[in-house]
């Protein structure tokens, strides 16, 4: 028995459970709490073989899937995301923000907390396997750290600050937060103002790409005459081609 080997046990009958199944359990070391998602790749050595790769985050929850081909009695057809023995999942605490509000509030703030898993179903097995068997496969974890650095008043969680207006000023106030990205591979990043902003975010770059560290500055403009309250300017990210973005809080207190 191998724990990094597939192994082909079929019964190529009627069910979608056909296959070898594995799970892989991990935790991450992350004191700041700063990695906001994780990119995990299995790979393989022959080309026939296939292994359909689910992403669960610390909640027990399939946050996202390779591709899976599933025809129908127990039998699959070949494919990955990457059209190569790799497959990819990301792995992180939130959807989007309606799964967050309705239900399990602030449950993604965190990658770190819990353990978080790979399932992984081999569903095809190569002819041509050599003596070697079982065929071996191989897990990587790249990370992403999203992460405020710096023009908050206070720091609730790396990315949940608060900043300070004055209430019924003369004039707008322009407060300028900074938020680092910080990637072990090169990746596309987009980012927008939440969809339930009551002071959406300016001057930030939409779109750019991340090789290393890279920060950037998300303007806040608090109007001239608005009333005591607590406003929010939250930002929207996307990472790659992560199937839902995330939110980092700025949570704006006039008084």
């Amino acid at each position: 028995y191998s724990a990094l080997g597939v192994r082909g046990v079929y019964d190529q009958g009627w069910r979608y459970e056909t296959g070898d199944w594995r799970i892989i359990f991990f935790k991450v070391k992350d004191d700041n709490d700063e990695i906001a998602a994780i990119k995990a790749t299995v790979s393989w050595m022959y080309p026939n073989t296939d292994i359909n790769v689910h992403g669960v985050g610390g909640h027990g929850i399939v946050w996202d899937e390779g591709v899976i081909n599933y025809v129908d009695d127990g039998n699959f057809t070949w494919g990955t995301r990457t059209g190569t023995t790799k497959e990819y999942v990301w792995i992180w605490d939130g959807g989007g923000y309606e799964f967050w509000l309705f239900l399990y509030s602030g449950f993604y703030r965190s990658v770190t907390d819990e353990k978080r898993s790979l399932i992984l179903h081999n569903v095809l097995l190569d002819g041509s396997m050599p003596d070697d068997f079982p065929e071996p496969y191989m897990i990587t974890l790249d990370f992403y750290k999203v992460y405020f650095s710096g023009g908050y008043d206070v720091k609730h969680e790396s990315r949940y600050v608060e900043v300070y207006a004055t209430a019924d000023a003369a004039t707008d106030q322009v407060i300028t937060v900074w938020l680092t990205f910080e990637s072990s591979e090169i990746v596309n990043v987009a980012v927008d103002a939440a969809w339930y902003d009551d002071l959406p975010p300016t001057n930030m770059p939409l779109a750019f790409t991340v090789a290393g560290k890279t920060t950037i500055p998300v303007e806040v403009v608090v109007p001239a005459g608005t009333s005591a309250g607590t406003y929010w300017a939250d930002v929207e990210v996307w990472l790659g081609d992560m199937p839902y973005p995330f939110y980092c809080w700025i949570e704006v207190t006039v008084d």
